[in-house]
């Protein structure tokens, strides 16, 4: 089971320091990275409500 006492002295969380340290010198990655991913789900997430609209016929006629 994965614990908190486990993370202790780990890979994981000699990673996760590394990356503590590094988004306070470059906070635009993070801040670009998420932009990106909302903009692709957001594209995703129009292009799925058109193609739930486009053939529904009874919506074109009222």
């Amino acid at each position: 089971m994965l614990t908190a006492e486990s993370l202790r002295n780990s890979a994981t969380e000699l990673i996760l320091e590394d990356r503590r340290s590094f988004n306070s010198q470059a906070w635009w990655l993070g801040v670009f990275l998420g932009l990106a991913i909302m903009l692709v789900v957001l594209a995703i997430n129009f292009v799925g409500g058109g193609l739930r609209y486009a053939p529904d016929v009874r919506e074109a006629d009222a």
